[in-house]
């Protein structure tokens, strides 16, 4: 499987069964349909440090002086030809472990005082997914934002990403059962997601 094309699944959730990782399964899902091998990164699972503002990545060689499982996520990252993440909403904006993530990928940014992206994989396609059960319009606007901007730091740029968005979704991993019509929406997303890398 070394020479197919992957779909990458990296879910800020820290629920695994939650309304997120059922939407982002269904996009997966959607790209296998298309002959993509699929893979999903729980970052609750994960051992992810945070940034500790050291200043090496950008005195010496690229990349972090901390060696974790961010060194895997960006590798997985830098093979993969769709890139899908997604949160919740926790207390208006993404969870504790997406901003964890997004402060290390820090490490990606070139040195000031342009902090260019060292990331660019201009032929590469991205899904950002939010969820939340909040009905309140633009609720999830700032989450959109950073999940957003952590996929520019994987090279993914903005006119290559699409966005789910779906809020009113309580209770956890049950209530997006009843919406047939986002599964859909998010398999269908992934269908053309895949076939546009093919």
């Amino acid at each position: 499987m070394g020479d197919q094309r992957l779909a990458l699944g990296i879910c800020g959730s820290p629920r695994h069964n939650g309304n997120t990782i059922t939407i982002m399964r269904e996009a997966l899902r959607g790209a296998r349909t298309r002959g993509m091998e699929t893979k999903e990164m729980f970052l609750v699972d994960l051992t992810i440090g945070p940034c500790l503002a050291c200043m090496s990545c950008k005195e010496g060689s690229p990349g972090c002086a901390i060696s974790d499982d961010v060194d895997g996520i960006i590798r997985e990252a830098s093979r993969a030809e769709v890139i899908i993440v997604g949160s919740p909403v926790y207390m208006g904006d993404v969870t504790g472990q997406c901003k964890v993530l997004l402060d290390r990928m820090f490490c990606v940014l070139g040195p000031g005082p342009d902090w260019e992206f060292r990331l660019n994989f201009p032929q590469k396609h991205g899904l950002v997914v939010v969820t939340s059960d909040a009905t309140r319009p633009g609720y999830a606007d700032q989450a959109l934002r950073t999940m957003k901007y952590l996929l520019r730091h994987l090279g993914i740029v903005d006119s290559r990403v699409t966005e789910l968005v779906q809020q009113g979704l309580p209770p956890p991993g049950v209530a997006i059962h009843e919406r047939p019509e986002v599964l859909k929406k998010a398999f269908d997303v992934g269908v053309t997601l895949a076939s546009e890398v093919e």
